[in-house]
């Protein structure tokens, strides 16, 4: 399958205020271990991160996916989402090249994928959200990687399919906090 777009950036998808009420509610949950698809691999992924099933967050989120998928053209067969995840990055902290497709237990499959940053860019160094514009696994020589500096403004929604590599960089100074959600469907044929 070839989309048009590797990924598409939402400008100021949630207002300020929502993004702060996320934070503050995820911050009544307590923190876990990131992990990747087969476990924990500080390797890989090195984060925390707590889970959010908020119908006032999927009510700004889902509106804003369903008309992207048709308004883009990629017309994907969603029929739901996954739980939401608040991911924290501090100091040293990353992930690397991955994709979210994902089976579920339903035999869905993750489809879609929103990332959304949840604290100003000046709040924390390092922390870049990137992808590689080739279905194929990134190789060392990073000559693909796509990085776009709004990818890091709050409130902004980074919608991209859960096939496409994509990478968080080590965050050198603060916090970085971010919205991520999947979207899934019927697996692809």
């Amino acid at each position: 399958m070839i989309l048009g777009q590797l990924y598409l950036i939402a400008s100021n998808a949630l207002p300020h205020h929502v993004c702060d009420d996320i934070v503050k509610r995820a911050s009544q949950i307590k923190e876990e271990e990131g992990t990747v698809f087969n476990g924990l691999d500080k390797n890989v992924r090195n984060s925390r991160v707590t889970w959010l099933n908020e119908k006032w967050i999927y009510d700004w989120i889902n509106p804003l996916i369903y008309e992207t998928n048709i308004k883009i053209g990629w017309n994907i067969n969603l029929t739901s989402n996954e739980f939401a995840q608040f991911t924290i990055y501090r100091e040293n902290q990353f992930y690397g090249w991955h994709r979210d497709s994902l089976e579920n237990e339903e035999n869905k499959e993750r489809k879609i994928s929103v990332v959304i940053p949840l604290v100003d860019e000046n709040q924390y160094e390092g922390g870049d959200l990137q992808f590689y514009d080739h279905l194929q696994a990134p190789t060392s020589k990073n000559e693909r990687v796509v990085e776009n500096k709004d990818c890091r403004k709050k409130g902004s929604a980074i919608i991209f399919p859960s096939y496409v590599y994509h990478q968080v960089t080590k965050v050198t100074k603060g916090e970085r906090l971010s919205l991520v959600i999947w979207f899934t469907g019927e697996k692809f044929k």
